[in-house]
């Protein structure tokens, strides 16, 4: 009776949870950093430990979407959103920032910030 149905509204309810957390920690950034260039950035400590949470927010969506995806679709793969984004980097940086915290460096985040979250967005955004 709602085996189908069901399926899909899971599917799509929790492919839109995550897409729209990482879209919105996206837009987070870019609002802590607007009008910055690195020498802000790095002079900045309230921005930079922001910055730093929303990534590790995003971090976590990204595990958590597979991880969930997964449940719903044993055979769900992140690629299927898009195969330009380095998901494996993205789940990765949040270990850094979890475990190896005193090599997480301005310059890397910075690289995270200006090289990155615009493809990540784009393909969130494509995949609603």
């Amino acid at each position: 009776m709602f085996g189908g149905n069901l399926h899909v509204s899971m599917s799509e309810s929790f492919k839109k949870h995550y897409l729209e957390a990482i879209i919105n920690e996206i837009r987070n950034i870019r609002a802590f950093v607007a009008g910055y260039d690195f020498n802000d950035y790095a002079n900045d400590l309230k921005t930079q430990y922001a910055t730093e949470r929303a990534v590790l927010n995003i971090s976590e969506a990204v595990r958590n979407f597979e991880k969930h995806g997964r449940r719903v679709d044993p055979d769900f793969q992140l690629k299927s959103i898009s195969t330009d984004i380095e998901w494996n980097k993205i789940k990765g940086i949040g270990n850094v920032m979890r475990h190896d915290y005193e090599n997480v460096t301005n310059s890397r985040v910075w690289a995270v910030i200006t090289d990155h979250l615009d493809g990540l967005e784009k393909a969130c955004t494509a995949a609603l």
